[in-house]
């Protein structure tokens, strides 16, 4: 169980090689998770994101890039 998020996640979103997710919140953050880490926290996180919730998230299937909208 990854932690964090304050309200309902809209969408969830793996790397190319599945080493990492970043997940959309209706709170308006994201957040990206490393799924093989021992911890439940982000290791990267944005608390302002949108004022309207985040309602999607992906990932590059060529690169490390994502976006978010």
């Amino acid at each position: 169980v990854f932690g964090g998020h304050a309200d309902a996640v809209t969408s969830l979103a793996f790397t190319p090689d599945s080493l990492y997710i970043v997940t959309a919140c209706s709170e308006g953050t994201w957040r990206i998770f490393d799924i093989g880490g021992d911890s439940s926290s982000s290791i990267l996180a944005c608390e302002a994101a949108h004022d309207l919730g985040v309602q999607s998230c992906d990932f590059s299937p060529a690169s490390a890039p994502f976006t978010v909208a």
